[in-house]
């Protein structure tokens, strides 16, 4: 396996003591030709399969597995673990085998960075789904969270008519009528058939409980 390392990664290597920055590549070199299953120094990202931290006393290599699997790419070199007040590693007071023991301020500090990361890893979510494009008013999310039916209000939104989004899934202008005011359930296939008119999931048509 290739091992390729990116600038941010080759700059802070640089800036090792160079026996640090020796030892490290050796372990890095290692890491990308070998299975790592049984290395106590190289822990799996566990929101990015691809992605592994590779461990050497107080550094932290970010290591990313390329899409075919035969790159290794270090992405950054982090000294430290993580970092509490004062840009200080968060250390244990004291540990047992079921507890840990920390300052205060480390602990509401490891809730910020957990905090961070889970909403980061949100924002990249959705970016990954293109979400950024489909977001609603707060006027529209008012309609919904308030039961008006969804159906007519991302009719709305589309900018759509009673007749077009009826003739675009096969039903009478009546029929959709009745669906928006609640006389009538849609089917399966007919929910289907809305989502792909309105460029929605299934679950946005859904009636607020």
């Amino acid at each position: 396996m290739t091992l390729m390392f990116a600038l941010a990664a080759r700059t802070s290597l640089r800036a090792l003591p160079l026996e640090q920055a020796k030892e490290l590549l050796n372990i890095l070199t290692d890491v990308a030709n070998a299975p790592i299953d049984r290395r106590s120094d190289v822990t799996p990202m566990k929101r990015r399969p691809s992605a592994l931290r590779v461990h050497l006393e107080e550094w932290r290599a970010v290591c990313r597995i390329s899409g075919n699997g035969d790159t290794t790419i270090v992405e950054a070199i982090i000294k430290g673990g993580v970092m509490g007040p004062n840009n200080t590693p968060i250390r244990p007071i004291a540990e047992t085998d079921q507890t840990v023991t920390l300052k205060r301020s480390d602990y509401l500090a490891l809730l910020d960075r957990i905090e961070d990361a889970e909403d980061e890893a949100a924002i990249l979510a959705a970016d990954a789904r293109g979400s950024k494009g489909d977001a609603l008013s707060v006027v529209v999310v008012d309609r919904l969270i308030n039961g008006e039916n969804p159906i007519r209000v991302w009719r709305e939104h589309r900018g759509m008519t009673v007749a077009s989004l009826a003739h675009a899934i096969g039903v009478s202008s009546t029929y959709l009528n009745e669906l928006e005011s609640g006389r009538k359930l849609a089917t399966t296939r007919l929910l289907e058939a809305l989502a792909k008119s309105l460029g929605v999931e299934l679950e946005d048509l859904s009636p607020t409980e």
